[in-house]
């Protein structure tokens, strides 16, 4: 949200009203609005959509098309929607563990946090995972532990690319970076011409 409001008019939307709280906080220019991103309906389109990281709560295959339906019908002829898998089936890391240290001009001198992420896959045959996230928080040198759970969608890149092209998008696949672990970002067009199977 901070870099996109650099150069553009930003729209948001979240199911959270603590995540809006915090976004309107950091956020005053932008317009948001508290709602569910497989079914909203703002009644206006846009020159593009961003799916960031939200998109990997969709567990089936039904709640991952929905959600770029609704995508399809608030972008304008010719604009584009953008999103990528954080993960996929054919690369997923089987139980890894990450661990980062928080960092930024808002942390307060005084605060410290450690922030360890695990990913397990119990149910290869399914598609969803498990990720665990645990964070270690120092405030004047005094440790609290916060954990949190969460159960992601976990689809093939077939499955992604399948149900982008389903909805009418015209599909772009990029990787941003040359590196080959990283998954493809998806630049989705929606069709200038109009006629009987357009939507």
């Amino acid at each position: 949200m901070y870099h996109l409001k650099q150069n553009f008019i930003v729209t948001g939307i979240d199911i959270s009203k603590d995540m809006l709280y915090n976004a309107k906080k950091l956020n005053p220019e932008c317009t948001f609005h508290q709602a569910d991103m497989r079914d909203f309906d703002l009644k206006q389109q846009f020159d593009s959509v961003l799916i960031n990281d939200s998109i990997t709560y969709m567990i089936t295959r039904k709640e991952l098309l929905a959600t770029f339906q609704n995508a399809y019908k608030h972008l304008k002829a010719g604009g584009v929607m953008v999103t990528f898998p954080d993960f996929c089936k054919e690369s997923f890391p089987h139980n890894s563990t990450e661990v980062s240290i928080a960092r930024g001009a808002l942390k307060p001198d005084n605060v410290d946090i450690t922030f360890i992420e695990n990913r397990f896959d119990p149910n290869p045959e399914d598609e969803s995972f498990e990720t665990t996230f645990i964070y270690l928080i120092r405030k004047d040198g005094k440790l609290r532990v916060e954990n949190d759970f969460h159960t992601p969608g976990l689809f093939t890149l077939d499955v992604w690319r399948k149900s982008l092209s389903q909805v009418g998008f015209e599909v772009n696949e990029t990787k941003p970076c040359k590196e080959t672990q990283y998954l493809p970002v998806f630049a989705c067009v929606k069709a200038l011409q109009t006629g009987p199977n357009s939507r």
